[in-house]
């Protein structure tokens, strides 16, 4: 396993489609069934928000099908959107009371960018593109996007003025113009990062834009997380978009995809490893592509023996994910003790599946999930507990299901990576054997989850503790008494929240996640 030092080499471990370039994105892309499948569903009419966790390949799926679509004329014409600065616009809603109508325009700003960005490659040397939007018009709306971002937004002549012009009819009718001038019969509007999970005040304003753009022309497509994000009171799934899931739990379609990213992108690596080491990875990444590119790389470039490589990216992938959820009590500081007991719930929770699994260890079946008993004493901040661990990849919900009468269960399966770290598929004796563990893996799943409860789980103490922690008036003092509340109930003052997204900006480098060290 010795380290790789070549620049084209390098490239294979670029985990993000982002920054990968449009030739590798090509060339290194799985043509599985299930992914030519989901690429025809992004290019047909209809509104679509497609939903995975993190790095399971939804950005990837939206820059392919965007670079066929811009290459083929029988094709939709595409404009692609990256939502990923966001949480640059969360500061806007302490400071400006039109905050929502900021980022209201900030987000057709960034469309009419991304509409211009197509034109550009259809285009070419021709620059035709130069008669539908005046230079002035781009550097106006250039302009805006970049205030917006800043978080310190500046009122100005030409800040207002994209304000009062840029609206939703408009950049309809410039999309429907250029659908004609390109010779395309319709267009498909690529929103990608579409979630916004740490500004939901912003949420109702994006999915109301995303409903409006909709017509027979436009095919709003969107990306967001599985099982954590909120659509907002005016957003019905269904009725205004349909909802494709890219990614599930142990399929034969995710281990198909990982097998061709092993075989195409990384096959110089990965034909190094042995066949049940790979397959290991597969599952320890939980079918997640960025997961399962990064476990190769650590594992190559690990020194030692199999037993020391698979144990490092494990330890690694476990860190990784631990420090992430951890980090969102900076990012939501308000739910920082709810975030503290929702890790305590998932290490009882390894430790009932570990423990059931040592028991089932002579039989044919495995135990990979919990249900909790979905009780009329959960509350809200219980909830959301659970969907923070979902965020981070620590839990993936599967649906509920009735057990016994007038009893509904919420099933879980926890991340891989944790279970097989604490052992949980070694059997008694707790020595590393990649064929035990995998033979455990491949394992027919347990008839039912092991059944409990939050309050069995946490005791009634813990659970007391799940609470908001806001922050006090800085006139008097006094405790707020909600999350939404305006003004002090004690002295009258109006109660100005700190911004988030600067808290974050004031971590030190040297304690943000990064990718795993390699």
């Amino acid at each position: 396993m010795q380290k790789s030092t070549d620049t084209d080499d390098l490239n294979y471990w670029e985990e993000r489609a982002d920054d990968i370039s449009d030739e590798h994105l090509s060339n290194w892309t799985a043509q599985t069934e299930e992914f030519k499948k989901l690429v025809k569903k992004v290019e047909r009419p209809g509104a679509i928000l497609f939903e995975g966790p993190r790095g399971s390949g939804k950005t990837h799926l939206f820059r392919y099908t965007y670079n066929q679509c811009i290459a083929s004329k029988r094709k939709p014409l595409p404009i692609y959107v990256s939502f990923g600065k966001y949480y640059f616009l969360e500061p806007l809603l302490n400071k400006k009371a039109n905050a929502r109508k900021i980022f209201h325009t900030w987000v057709l700003c960034k469309i009419i960018l991304g509409l211009e960005e197509t034109l550009e490659k259809l285009s070419g040397d021709d620059k035709q593109s130069e008669s539908w939007f005046s230079q002035e018009e781009l550097e106006d709306i250039s302009y805006f996007k970049n205030n917006a971002e800043k978080g310190d937004y500046i009122s100005n002549e030409i800040s207002e003025k994209v304000l009062r012009e840029i609206h939703i009819d408009g950049v309809m009718s410039r999309i429907k113009e250029i659908i004609r001038f390109a010779g395309r019969k319709r267009a498909i509007l690529l929103l990608d990062d579409a979630a916004l999970t740490f500004t939901p005040e912003y949420l109702p304003e994006f999915f109301d834009i995303f409903r409006n753009l909709k017509s027979t022309k436009i095919s709003p497509k969107g990306t967001v997380y599985s099982g954590s994000t909120e659509y907002g009171p005016r957003f019905h799934i269904g009725q205004d978009a349909k909802i494709e899931t890219i990614w599930e739990i142990d399929s034969e379609g995710n281990n198909r995809l990982l097998q061709q990213i092993a075989e195409v992108r990384l096959k110089h690596f990965s034909s190094k490893i042995s066949e049940n080491i790979l397959k290991l990875m597969m599952k320890a990444s939980f079918g997640i592509p960025r997961a399962f590119i990064n476990m190769v790389n650590i594992y190559s470039e690990t020194e030692g023996s199999k037993q020391v490589g698979f144990n490092t990216l494990i330890n690694n992938q476990v860190i990784f994910l631990r420090t992430e959820y951890r980090t969102l009590s900076q990012k939501m500081p308000q739910f920082e003790s709810i975030i503290k007991i929702g890790e305590q719930l998932f290490e009882k929770v390894l430790d009932i599946l570990t423990n059931a699994n040592l028991e089932l260890s002579d039989t044919t079946f495995k135990q990979i999930l919990i249900g909790f008993e979905n009780s009329s004493k959960k509350d809200l901040l219980m909830e959301r507990m659970l969907r923070f661990l979902v965020e981070a990849g620590l839990l993936f919900p599967i649906g509920d299901v009735r057990h016994g009468p007038n009893r509904v269960y919420e099933r879980y399966i926890p991340h891989l990576a944790f279970l097989i770290n604490k052992q949980a598929f070694s059997r008694k004796n707790r020595r590393f054997n990649v064929d035990q563990i995998l033979e455990i893996l491949e394992r027919s799943n347990a008839k039912h989850p092991e059944w409990t409860s939050l309050e069995k789980i946490l005791g009634k103490e813990l659970l007391k503790d799940i609470k908001l922690i806001l922050p006090p008036c800085s006139n008097c003092n006094a405790r707020r008494l909600t999350e939404t509340q305006k003004f002090c109930h004690e002295c009258g003052d109006e109660l100005v929240n700190e911004s988030k997204f600067k808290k974050c900006m004031e971590i030190p480098f040297s304690q943000v996640p990064s990718i795993p060290k390699r």
